[in-house]
C-alpha cells in the first residue's frame, strides 16, 4: 500500500517536521519511530569506507582502499567502473551503510585542484559516462551520493569562492556529466557544493538547482549539502535541498521561527517534509542482507588497477620485464606506497602491500634489491648517502625500477597545490641513476597531473595514479605483462601551469573567479591553440599492436575493423569525437562525444560497431536557455586519442527541434532555411531597403537566395539586423502586427517543415 506522506507529516509536531531537514549527527540522520521515519547512514567515500562510521555498525575496521576516480577514469571503460561500484556498494552495505558518498565528478578545469584525484577527467563525456556507470555498480546494494553540485573547481576557499560562469558554459561543461548521470541512471543522492554560482551558494542557487536540477531535469531524489555548507536554510529548502549536514540545531531553530511568523507557511514545510520522508523511504528500500568477500575484490582490483594504469613510454619495449636477473628498485614510495589522496575520502586501508614487495615475490626467479635512493625530508649528507648507495645497487642491476610522485602533503582535499613539477629531489636522483644506468623503468604515483619533463631520463614511464589497497600487486602484474597496461590519459599531460586554458583567470586566494576560457577547457583548449602538449588527451600505449584496417562513417553510425598483429592481447579504447562546424557561437573543434573498449586477442580480429546517440549532438541555445539538439554540418572522426586522427567523415546534422523566432531574431537566421528566403524576397525586401538604403524604392536592388546581387555592404547589414528594427528603422511602415505575422508564418513553416 501506498504511503500517504502527507498525512504523516501533519501528525509530526512543528518541531519534529523542522528538525528532519538537518542530520542526527556527523553520519546519521533523525530517526522518529513513532512517525514512520527512519534514519539513514550514510558515509564517505568513493575510495573506500571510512573506520568512523561506528552509528552505522561499521566499527573501526579497515576498510578496502579503493582505486581513486583519477586512475578509473583512465580505463575508459564503462564495465570496469560498474564493478568497482558494485564491490564499493557491496562493502558499504555488508557494514550497515545505506548511502556512499560518491562518486565526485567535478570537472579537472584546474590541473592544480588538490582534489583532482576524487576526480574523473578534464572532459565531462567521460566523466559523465564513467562516473554513471560506478554509480550503476553502487545501486546494486546501496546508495550513491553524486557532488559536488556544481563548479568545485578549486579548493583553496572553496567555502566562500564566487565563480562567475555563462550559461553556456555551465550547462555544456560543469552541469553536463551530472546531467547524464541523473537522466540515465537515477543516483539516489546529490550533494551540493560550497562554493557561490554567479552570486549565490550552491545550495541555495535558484539557477543551477532549482531550475535545472529539481525542474528542467525533473530530478526527484534527495539533495543534501556538503558538510557545513547551508548559508540560509529557508532558500535552501525552497531551491530544492532536502537535507543539511551535518547536524545543526540552530537552523532548525531558525526554520521553525520561519514557521511560525509565516515567512516559511505551513502548507509548504508539509510538502518539503512529505518529499524528504519519501526520499528517505526510498533509500531505506534498498536495504538487504548481503555477502562481501573481502579478498575476492582485493584480488579483482589488482587486475583492475593494473589495466587502468597507462604506459607512456616504452622505448626500446623494456616492459614488460622478460629475461631479467637483477632488478633494482628504487624510492621511498617503493615501500611506502601512496595508494589514496588525503582529506575525508581517506580510509585505513586492508592490504596495502608495498611496490618493493610485490615485485620480489612476481620475480622470485630474480635478484631483486632495493635501495631508497630518496625520501622525502633528507637533505645534505643524508640525501648524499641515499644517492650513493643507491647508484652502487643500480651499477650491478639489469633494469631499475623507480617510484616516483607527489607525497600526500602536496595534494589533498582543501587546498590547492602549488606547483606541476614533481619535488625536486626525486628528479636529481632521477639524472644521477642514468648516468650509471639507462635501463629505467618510472613507475609514477600522483593523484593529480604532473610536468613529465623528466621522461628523457626513462626508456619507460607508467602513470600509475592511486591505485588503492591493490597498488603493489598491480605494479607486479604490469611489470611481468600479466596484467598489461590498457589506460588512456584522461587529463592532458602539459608543458607548465601557464599552459592551462583558465591560467589568466586564477588566483591563490580568490574571492571571485571568472571562467573565461568558456568551453575551451583542457584538450579543447590545446587543440583550438594547436598548443605543444607532452602527452594528449586519451593517449595511452600498449604492449601489443592494434591496426586500425578500415572505418566506415555513415550517418550517426561508425563501423571499424581492429586487427592485432602483436604477440599480447590488446584492449584497444576507440575514442569518437564530434566537430559543429554551424553553431553560431565560438566552440572547441572538436569533443568527445562516445568511446568504446575493445578486447582485440593475439593475432586476431575484431569489428567495431558504434551508433551516436542524440546526447552526441546536444548544444546550448541562448534563446531558450537550455540544451537542444544541434542541426548543421559537423564532422565525425576516430581517433586514438585527442591528437591522432584514424578517419574522419563531414555529415549534415538534420534538426529535430523547432527553431527559435522572436523579435530579436537575425535576419541571417531567416537566410538558413528556404520559408525564410522566400520571406525576406516577398515580404521584407522593400522595407529592408528602406531600414539600410533609406528609400522605398523596391527595385533598386535584385536578390537572389535572399541577398542582394552586387552589394555586400547592404548584405551585411541585413544579416546583422534584428527584425525588431524594421519596425524601427522603417518610419513605421513595417507595423508590429506585420511583424508578429511574419514570426506566426515562419514558426508554422518550421512546425510543418
Amino acid at each position: 500500500m501506498n504511503r500517504n506522506y502527507i498525512e504523516d507529516v501533519k501528525r509530526m509536531s512543528v518541531a519534529d517536521r523542522c528538525a528532519l531537514f538537518t542530520g542526527a549527527s556527523g553520519s546519521r540522520t533523525k530517526e522518529f519511530e513513532e512517525s514512520g521515519v527512519r534514519s539513514i547512514c550514510m558515509t564517505d567515500g568513493p575510495n573506500g569506507i571510512r573506520g568512523d562510521v561506528a552509528d552505522c555498525g561499521t566499527g573501526h575496521t579497515k576498510s578496502l582502499c579503493y582505486p581513486s576516480a583519477c586512475l578509473l577514469a583512465c580505463s575508459f571503460d564503462r564495465d570496469i567502473l560498474n564493478t568497482v561500484g558494485y564491490y564499493l556498494g557491496l562493502d558499504a552495505r555488508s557494514r550497515g551503510v545505506d548511502l556512499v558518498l560518491g562518486p565526485a565528478i567535478n570537472l579537472k578545469r584546474y590541473p592544480l585542484c588538490g582534489r583532482n584525484f576524487e576526480y574523473y577527467s578534464e572532459d565531462p563525456c567521460l566523466t559523465g559516462e564513467l562516473a554513471g556507470a560506478f554509480v550503476a555498480g553502487i545501486q546494486r546494494t546501496t546508495g550513491a551520493c553524486v557532488k559536488h553540485f556544481a563548479v568545485n573547481n578549486r579548493e583553496n576557499k572553496r567555502m566562500s569562492l564566487n565563480c562567475i560562469v555563462d550559461r553556456c558554459t555551465l550547462q555544456e561543461t560543469y552541469l553536463s556529466s551530472f546531467a547524464r548521470i541523473v537522466k540515465k541512471y537515477r543516483p539516489d543522492a546529490i550533494m551540493t557544493s560550497y562554493n557561490k554560482i554567479n552570486g549565490e551558494y550552491a545550495g541555495e542557487n535558484r539557477y543551477s538547482l532549482k531550475k535545472v536540477l529539481r525542474r528542467d531535469w525533473q530530478y526527484d531524489g534527495l539533495v543534501i549539502s556538503d558538510w557545513g555548507a547551508v548559508n540560509n536554510i529557508v532558500d535552501s529548502i525552497r531551491c530544492g535541498l532536502d537535507l543539511e549536514m551535518p547536524v545543526n540545531d540552530s537552523n532548525t531553530e531558525i526554520l521553525k521561527k520561519s514557521v511560525y511568523s509565516g515567512e516559511f507557511p505551513e502548507e509548504e514545510l508539509n510538502a518539503h517534509t512529505a518529499d524528504l520522508l519519501r526520499r528517505l523511504d526510498g533509500i531505506c528500500g534498498r536495504r538487504k542482507d548481503v555477502r562481501f568477500d573481502q579478498e575476492e575484490a582485493y584480488n579483482k582490483l589488482a587486475d583492475i588497477v593494473a589495466e587502468c594504469s597507462v604506459l607512456l613510454k616504452n622505448e626500446g619495449k623494456i616492459l614488460p620485464l622478460k629475461g631479467k636477473k637483477r632488478i633494482g628498485v628504487f624510492g621511498e614510495l617503493a615501500i611506502k606506497p601512496r595508494i589514496q589522496g588525503g582529506g575525508c575520502a581517506n580510509v585505513q586501508a586492508y592490504g596495502a602491500e608495498d611496490v618493493f614487495t610485490a615485485v620480489r615475490l612476481r620475480f622470485q626467479h630474480c635478484e631483486c634489491e632495493f635501495s631508497l635512493g630518496f625520501a622525502e625530508g633528507k637533505n645534505g649528507k643524508q640525501a648524499e648517502k641515499l644517492v650513493s648507495d643507491a647508484l652502487a645497487v643500480a651499477q650491478n642491476s639489469d633494469v631499475c625500477i623507480v617510484a616516483m610522485g607527489l607525497p600526500e602533503s602536496l595534494e589533498s582535499e582543501g587546498y590547492d597545490r602549488k606547483s606541476l613539477k614533481v619535488p625536486g629531489w626525486q628528479i636529481r636522483f632521477l639524472k644521477a641513476l642514468y648516468q650509471v644506468n639507462k635501463n629505467i623503468v618510472v613507475m609514477l604515483y600522483n593523484g593529480g597531473m604532473v610536468c613529465l619533463d623528466f621522461e628523457k631520463y626513462a626508456k619507460a614511464v607508467v602513470e600509475c595514479y592511486l591505485g588503492g589497497s591493490a597498488t603493489g600487486a598491480a605494479a607486479a602484474k604490469i611489470l611481468s605483462g600479466d596484467v598489461p597496461p590498457a589506460g588512456r590519459l584522461a587529463e592532458t599531460a602539459v608543458r607548465k601551469a601557464e599552459d592551462f586554458s583558465c591560467c589568466p583567470y586564477v588566483a591563490e586566494n580568490p574571492d571571485v573567479e571568472i571562467y573565461g576560457e568558456g568551453l575551451f577547457v583542457g584538450y579543447k583548449f590545446y587543440n583550438s591553440r594547436n598548443m605543444k602538449v607532452i602527452y594528449p588527451f586519451g593517449y595511452g600505449l600498449h604492449y601489443g599492436e592494434v591496426k586500425y584496417s578500415e572505418v566506415e562513417i555513415t550517418d550517426k553510425k561508425i563501423r571499424i575493423h581492429l586487427v592485432n598483429t602483436s604477440d599480447y592481447d590488446v584492449k584497444e579504447t576507440v575514442q569518437i569525437y564530434v566537430n559543429f562546424l554551424d553553431c553560431s557561437y565560438a566552440r572547441p573543434g572538436a569533443e568527445l562525444k562516445e568511446f568504446r573498449k575493445v578486447l582485440v586477442p593475439k593475432g586476431g580480429e575484431r569489428y567495431v560497431e558504434i551508433a551516436l546517440n542524440s546526447d552526441c549532438f546536444e548544444v546550448y541555445d541562448y534563446n531558450t536557455d537550455s540544451m537542444t539538439d544541434y542541426s548543421g554540418k559537423a564532422e565525425i572522426s576516430v581517433r586514438k586519442n585527442a591528437r591522432e586522427i584514424i578517419a574522419s567523415r563531414l555529415l549534415t546534422i538534420p534538426g529535430e527541434k523547432r527553431k527559435h523566432y522572436d523579435r530579436n531574431t537575425l535576419i541571417g537566421e531567416l537566410l538558413k532555411t528556404p520559408e525564410g528566403i522566400e520571406i525576406i524576397e516577398n515580404k521584407l525586401k522593400q522595407y529592408l531597403i528602406k531600414a539600410i538604403l533609406g528609400n522605398f524604392n523596391a527595385d533598386y536592388l535584385s536578390m537572389k537566395n535572399g541577398r542582394a546581387i552586387g552589394h555586400e555592404r547592404f548584405n551585411s547589414m541585413m544579416e546583422n539586423m534584428p527584425l525588431r528594427a524594421l519596425v524601427n528603422l522603417s518610419s513605421g511602415a513595417f507595423s508590429n502586427e506585420m511583424l508578429n505575422e511574419v514570426l506566426e508564418h515562419l514558426r508554422e513553416s518550421d512546425v510543418h517543415g
